[in-house]
């Protein structure tokens, strides 16, 4: 979910790619997450950990206090500093990362 300091830019984003993915406001499910850091020599071996519990996440129970179940996403928002620096191995390493999402990846530019 984008947090409520994002700037609006981030939910304008956000509207566009739930207009792309052709589904009502009502029934979209997409995942953010941000600060995957890939280092400069390509090593992405710390976002494995992520990468399976977004793999894990569709089919689950939400709270009771929520109810019914976490549906597959529709997209996985990127927020920004996916590598340390865009070394063609760091790029490489996180487009490989990407691969494994459990639905397409958008990014966007973060703070650094």
């Amino acid at each position: 979910m984008v947090g409520m300091g994002c700037g609006s830019w981030r939910w304008a984003l956000a509207v566009f790619l739930i207009g792309w993915a052709g589904v009502s406001a009502g029934d979209v499910t997409f995942f953010a997450w941000s600060d995957q850091h890939v280092t400069a020599d390509g090593d992405a071996r710390h976002l494995e950990a992520v990468l399976a519990e977004m793999s894990r996440l569709p089919g689950r129970e939400w709270p009771e206090a929520i109810g019914g179940k976490v549906n597959r996403p529709e997209f996985v928002l990127g927020c920004g500093d996916c590598t340390d620096w865009p070394t063609r191995r760091a790029v490489a390493a996180y487009a490989d990362a990407t691969e494994r999402l459990p639905a397409p990846a958008f990014d966007v530019m973060g703070e650094s």
